[in-house]
C-alpha cells in the first residue's frame, strides 16, 4: 500500500518553497547588479586617475588583483563577526 502523506505534504508546502527560492535568487541579482555597477564605477575612477595607461592588460590584472586582495580581507572580516 502507498503512502501519499509525504507526496501530500511536499504538494502543500511547494507554493513556500518556491516563493523562497525566487526570492534567493532575486536577491542574488540585484547582488550580481549592484557588484556589476560597482566594478564600472571603478574602473572608471582608475581610468581617471591613471589615464590610458589603465586601459593595458597588466593595469587591469592589477586592478582584479587589488579588488580580489580588499574584498577578501572585507569577506574575512564579516565572516569572522558571525
Amino acid at each position: 500500500m502507498l503512502d501519499f502523506e509525504k507526496e501530500k505534504q511536499f504538494v502543500k508546502n511547494a507554493p513556500g518553497a518556491m516563493f523562497n527560492q525566487a526570492q534567493t535568487l532575486m536577491t542574488a541579482a540585484f547582488g550580481l547588479v549592484a557588484a556589476l555597477a560597482w566594478n564600472d564605477a571603478v574602473q572608471s575612477l582608475v581610468k581617471e586617475l591613471f589615464g590610458t595607461a589603465a586601459s593595458g592588460v597588466v593595469a587591469k590584472f592589477g586592478y582584479a588583483l587589488i579588488i580580489t586582495l580588499v574584498f577578501t580581507l572585507i569577506s574575512l572580516k564579516i565572516t569572522k563577526k558571525q
